[in-house]
């Protein structure tokens, strides 16, 4: 008897609130004295539509550009060596030796690692800038052209903030 009580105050509790919130909604007034149809549209805009003759033309401009930089544009092949850890041989010190940890001392071999990037010839002496993550640190650097020739390049200068 107590549950259907409850349950027919909560429903109808529920039915106010619902009716006095659907007739508040309509008499508040839409800001700026707006209708309140006039807020519930949306603005669309176009884009007007470029003709196939402008896309033609700028694709043509597109392609001459790409003609005439493409020889300036260079591939970088870089190789860095990195020198391998030295550490104390763990078990040299039981048999003697010499070393941090009694144990004589052990060296990795060196790491050697190629990497590519892309660079520009700036001038006809054959100077070619990239970034510093291309070329820094390499200790042998080969540089292709765009008709696929191939020299070998010297690292003259860095810039590790590049």
């Amino acid at each position: 008897m107590k549950n259907s009580r409850w349950l027919s105050l909560s429903v109808g509790a529920s039915l106010v609130a619902f009716t006095a919130g659907a007739c508040y909604q309509r008499t508040v007034p839409a800001p700026n004295g707006l209708e309140q149809s006039a807020l519930a549209q949306t603005r669309t805009t176009q884009t007007p539509i470029r003709n196939a003759d402008d896309l033609a033309q700028l694709s043509s401009t597109y392609a001459q550009i790409a003609r005439k930089v493409t020889p300036a544009v260079v591939n970088i092949q870089a190789v860095k060596v990195q020198p391998g850890r030295t550490f104390a041989d763990p078990f040299g010190g039981m048999f003697g030796g010499e070393g941090e940890f009694g144990g004589r001392m052990l060296r990795e071999p060196d790491r050697r690692s190629q990497s590519i990037g892309s660079g520009v010839i700036i001038d006809k002496s054959g100077l070619i800038i990239t970034n510093n993550h291309v070329a820094g640190g390499a200790t042998q650097l080969t540089v292709t052209l765009s008709d696929r020739r191939r020299f070998p390049a010297k690292l003259l200068g860095t810039d590790p903030a590049s």
